[in-house]
């Protein structure tokens, strides 16, 4: 038992409370029990709050991280997609160039073709096929006449058609070669159009570039 004792004021007399030792007892007990009860609930609380902050943040950089992958993907695609068409359209121009250059840096012309002319061979779609066969064949026509020489020295591997070991081709095989496979597609697009538009280009551009006369143009200039 708990024995509380408290003097009564003006008297010798004490006031005597006696208490039974479980009552006292179970009402600290049960404040303990709820003390650790609510220090567990805050703990727990805490901790799923922790919890869903790192659930959330993973999920998110998840989603960040296959977002980037797509970017990195989308990216690859977009730079092997620009090359490609960057590589084709630089392909067709350095066609045009190099039958341009054969009359005032002949040399340049022959590594325009040295380095294009797989390109020129592999080429699938029948327009640039047309275009670079046409340019291919008038600056083999247009070497011929600027260096006076039957052949030239050019280190083609053994893919090419005309292929020759010894590294030295007829110009003239040269120019009829890209000629004639010029004048199949020409032909094909004529027939399909019901017109000579591509054959007359052909002959034309293959007249002009024998009959220019640089020499001729410089003393009028």
């Amino acid at each position: 038992r708990h024995l509380y004792c408290s003097s009564l004021p003006g008297s010798e007399w004490y006031l005597v409370a006696v208490m039974p030792y479980g009552t006292l007892d179970d009402a600290i007990a049960h404040l303990g029990v709820q003390r650790q009860n609510i220090m567990l609930g805050a703990c727990g609380i805490i901790l799923a709050a922790v919890l869903l902050v790192f659930v959330l943040y993973y999920r998110l950089s998840q989603q960040q991280l296959r977002e980037l992958d797509k970017a990195e993907k989308a990216a690859v695609k977009a730079r092997l997609l620009e090359h490609a068409r960057s590589s084709a359209i630089d392909y067709k121009l350095w066609a045009s160039f190099m039958c341009a250059y054969v009359y005032n840096n002949t040399g340049r012309g022959l590594r325009i073709y040295k380095k294009h002319w797989r390109d020129i061979e592999n080429e699938k779609r029948p327009e640039y096929m047309y275009y670079s066969f046409k340019d291919a064949a008038c600056f083999f026509m247009g070497l011929k006449k600027t260096k006076n020489e039957d052949n030239v020295k050019l280190q083609l591997d053994n893919k090419f058609p005309l292929y020759s070991q010894d590294n030295i081709y007829s110009i003239d095989s040269l120019s009829q070669y890209y000629y004639k496979k010029a004048e199949e597609v020409a032909k094909k697009f004529d027939q399909r159009n019901g017109t000579d538009k591509y054959m007359k280009e052909l002959k034309m551009s293959a007249e002009n570039i024998l009959s220019y006369n640089p020499e001729k143009e410089r003393q009028e200039v």
